[in-house]
Parts: structure tokens; C-alpha cells; sequence
């Protein structure tokens, strides 16, 4: 049996009953009643769960700001040495989209939103462990591959599909500037191809390959890694990694804030549009 969910584009997300009863609540509290972001912080790791099953983890303005916000929490948080990103579903993110839960307009929230978890997240001064477990799609690869640490099992893939739909992927080109080779970005930008676990680690940007049996045991090693050494180190190390980097991130998100808009532009003009957030179960 099957259960059935509409998507904003009238498309059907299917979750079979045995899937949907083994999902557990995430673990902390929800950032912002209705995002489906969960934040936990415990013994010096943090754990952030994508937990929007019912839209394939999509990413509209109320998701992307409880997610800034958990970043800002974490950044505040000094005994909290690392960061975990997981999801609470088969899907690791299937990207930002422009529209909120239950509207057909192109939302003015969703620039500032977008850009505040930017700043947010390449900003931050702290390490992330990103656990994909599933596609992670359009600005969803983009925070898989940008993390410090890609742990994937034999379901995740990676994919940019955004020109598809006409659409420039600027946030997701300006998270990964630097920190995936540039050839790397160019093929999943232009092939709009979808980069296997295994050619990722090969490429270099996948850490490690986890099968599914092993997968909590590998995100638990990173979890007693950031409670068993002093926070202030870890935070150090991250902060001589961007250091010695010399990103321009400041830079990199007034480009991206501009083209966006340029983008939004084209979306509402119709020349454009989000087709390319399917939902890969």
C-alpha cells in the first residue's frame, strides 16, 4: 500500500506505509513551527535533520531561514565543536524552491532567505558533516558537496539539473566556489548529469562511502569525534582551513544575491521555472 502526497507542481510523491512507520520524530526541536528543521545539541555535537518528507525535503523561504537560524545557534553555542547534517527520509534535499507551502506566487521571502543561510553557512566557524543518504538535488548538492566532510551510502547522488528549467543555479555555484574542483562544478553544472557516491569519492569529493548497515556507526564516529575534542580546537582548525582558503564570501553572495534577482525576474516573467525539482524516491 501506498501512501500519496501532492506536490506544489501537482506531481505525486509516493512513501510506502512501511516507510512512513519506521520514521522517527528527529531528534532536539523544530527551528520555526512548520520549516521541518530540527536542531539537537548534545555532549558537543550538534545535529541539524532535514525532516520535509512531504515535499522531498525541498527547501522553500521558511525552511532555508530555521536553517540560518540553527547555524546562528550552533555559531553561539561555544561548547558545540561540529556540526551533523542528515535528513529524515530516503531524500537528502531536493533544493530551494521559490515558492512557499501552499502558493502558486514566486515568494519575495525566499531571496533574503537564501541569502541569510548563505551567509550563514559560509560564515560559520565551525565544522559539518553533511550524511546523504539519497539524491541531493540542485541547491541541495551544493550543501552536500560544500560541507567539510561528505560521509554517502549506495542510495546518494548528486545532481544540478537547474539549466534544465532555464535557470542559473547562482547560490549553488557561489556555496561550492572553492570548495570543489572547478572542473568538478563545471560537469554537474553543464552535463546535468548525476554524480555517483562512488565517482565522488574517486573525484575527491565524497569523504567516505558508508553501506547502509554501517552508516550509523560511521556519523557516530563524527559525533564522539566533536564530543571527545575541545570545541575551541575544532573551531580553530576550521577557521585556519578558511583562513589559508581565502575566500571571498562576501564577494561571492552580492554576485549571487544579483543574478538571483535576475532570475526571479525570469521565473515570474515565465521565461523559466522550477521543473527540474523532481522528486527521486
Amino acid at each position: 500500500m501506498t501512501d500519496h502526497t501532492t506536490r506544489q507542481d501537482g506531481a505525486m510523491l509516493t512513501e510506502s506505509h512501511a516507510e512512513a512507520s519506521v520514521r522517527k520524530r528527529p531528534p532536539g526541536t523544530e527551528h520555526s513551527p512548520g520549516s521541518g528543521i530540527w536542531l539537537d545539541i548534545a555532549d558537543g555535537a550538534a545535529t541539524v535533520t532535514i525532516a520535509r518528507q512531504e515535499d522531498g525535503n525541498r527547501l522553500p523561504s521558511i525552511a532555508l531561514n530555521a536553517l540560518a537560524d540553527a547555524l546562528e545557534t550552533v555559531q553561539n553555542t561555544p561548547d558545540a565543536g561540529g556540526l551533523i547534517v542528515t535528513s529524515g527520509t530516503s531524500i537528502f534535499c531536493s533544493g530551494g524552491v521559490l515558492y512557499d507551502d501552499g502558493s502558486d506566487f514566486v515568494s519575495d521571502r525566499y531571496e533574503i532567505a537564501i541569502s541569510r543561510f548563505f551567509e550563514a553557512w559560509t560564515g560559520r566557524r565551525f565544522p559539518i558533516v553533511t550524511v546523504v543518504d539519497g539524491p541531493a538535488t540542485a541547491f541541495g548538492c551544493s550543501i552536500a558537496l560544500s560541507s567539510d566532510v561528505v560521509i554517502a551510502t549506495p542510495r546518494a547522488s548528486f545532481h544540478l539539473p537547474e539549466l534544465g528549467g532555464g535557470v542559473i543555479p547562482v547560490y549553488a555555484i557561489a556555496m561550492l566556489e572553492g570548495r570543489v574542483p572547478r572542473r568538478v562544478m563545471h560537469t554537474l553544472v553543464w552535463s546535468r548529469r548525476r554524480l555517483t557516491p562512488e565517482l565522488g569519492e574517486h573525484l575527491g569529493v565524497v569523504t567516505e562511502l558508508a553501506t547502509l548497515d554501517g552508516l550509523a556507526a560511521a556519523v557516530d564516529d563524527y559525533r564522539r569525534l566533536f564530543g571527545t575534542i575541545p570545541a575551541a580546537a575544532a573551531r580553530g582548525t576550521k577557521e585556519l582551513f578558511e583562513n589559508l582558503a581565502g575566500r571571498d564570501a562576501v564577494g561571492l553572495r552580492e554576485t549571487a544575491k544579483q543574478s538571483l534577482a535576475d532570475v526571479v525576474d525570469r521565473i515570474r516573467s515565465g521565461a523559466s521555472d522550477q521543473s527540474y525539482l523532481e522528486v527521486t524516491r
